[in-house]
């Protein structure tokens, strides 16, 4: 067995202290790089965010006695296109009706709406339906989104359609502002 001469100990010990101190610069410059890396992808992302422009609109629902409509302005976020804007706004005033326990049915949904004129057809699926019967509760629910829908885009009436059928009763009218 051989014993390390001091002066070959002394050798072993700078080479160690060299590559510790390399080692350890090494790892503290990537924490450096690291840390510049996710600054400028910070940066970056603030740059991309973009603040969600809304609009006001208001929206009829029927008062608390049921006897007629009362208006409220709600907040939506503004739409690029005219279709995209009546979906919302057709969302919209059916989740309030939801909210105000004038509609128990979550699952009606808006399948298609299209414009001829100054009319507006809204093709539902068959949930709504049950909206079809002339009772006062359902049409004060219609005569809320009518309202609601007439108040933008130069509308004047609006056609209620089940699943590209016309209605028998309620449904099979056309609707206006009132």
């Amino acid at each position: 067995m051989t014993i390390l001469s001091p002066r070959k100990f002394k050798r072993i010990f700078i080479v160690l202290a060299l590559w510790s101190f390399t080692i350890g610069f090494g790892g503290y410059y990537l924490v450096l790089k690291n840390r510049q890396n996710t600054t400028k992808t910070v940066k970056a992302l603030e740059k991309k965010v973009v603040e969600i422009q809304t609009e006001n609109i208001a929206f009829y629902l029927p008062n608390g006695s049921e006897s007629g409509l009362e208006k409220i302005t709600e907040i939506i976020p503004v739409s690029g296109s005219n279709r995209e804007k009546i979906n919302r706004v057709v969302e919209k005033n059916l989740e309030l009706l939801v909210e105000k326990r004038f509609l128990s049915d979550r699952r009606i949904e808006l399948l298609n709406a299209y414009f001829d004129q100054r009319t507006l057809y809204l093709d539902f699926n068959l949930s709504m339906g049950q909206l079809d019967e002339e009772t006062q509760r359902n049409s004060l629910i219609i005569q809320s989104l009518t309202n609601s829908l007439t108040e933008i885009l130069g509308i004047e009436r609006v056609k209620y359609i089940v699943n590209g059928s016309e209605g028998k009763q309620l449904l099979s009218k056309y609707h206006s502002h009132s």
